[in-house]
């Protein structure tokens, strides 16, 4: 993919050029959604369920709006570590995106495991299980996260993620 290049008219050397970067181009938000995002901040949960159940019946806002730092409504709950709005955000199937990393990058554990264990709308894993040779299947039951134990990352059925382990269990 080619870049592109600011170049100084002073100079033509290739060490005077500097790289831009594509950026998004910034959407102004409805006072709908500048409360909505607001209420997740807060932590608010009855405001911010109430402007979930709205724009599922009236579409009025766009439940996966990006504040003007670059954040949705489930990036700004995970940097509060508020599960409870997580949760929420979840069932009513936010878009995801990379959560899960931002959440291991922040170390709230309980946000991990919610974004492990959260279902797509099509019935799937967010994110999806190792798939193993052989007759092992994978239990129902959620695996154990692990905060700092890294000498099981080299173990079959782990996930090392950042400070954390996340081990499936399986069965015969």
């Amino acid at each position: 993919m080619s870049q592109l290049y600011y170049r100084r008219t002073d100079s033509s050397s290739y060490r005077d050029r500097i790289p831009l970067r594509i950026v998004r181009a910034e959407s102004e938000l409805s006072p709908l959604e500048k409360a909505y995002l607001g209420a997740v901040e807060k932590g608010d949960y009855g405001s911010v369920k109430q402007a979930l159940q709205e724009a599922e019946i009236y579409f009025k806002i766009n439940i996966n709006c990006i504040d003007p730092l670059g954040r949705t409504a489930l990036l700004i709950a995970i940097e509060n570590e508020n599960l409870e709005i997580i949760e929420l955000l979840l069932s009513f199937n936010v878009y995801v995106g990379d959560a899960l990393l931002h959440a291991i990058r922040k170390e709230v554990v309980g946000a991990v495991e919610l974004l492990l264990n959260h279902k797509k709308p099509s019935g799937g894993m967010q994110v999806p299980g190792r798939q193993d040779q052989g007759d092992r299947t994978r239990e129902t039951s959620p695996g154990r996260l692990y905060q700092g134990d890294c000498a099981n990352k080299t173990e079959p059925g782990s996930l090392y993620l950042g400070d954390c382990v996340y081990q499936q269990d399986w069965t015969r």
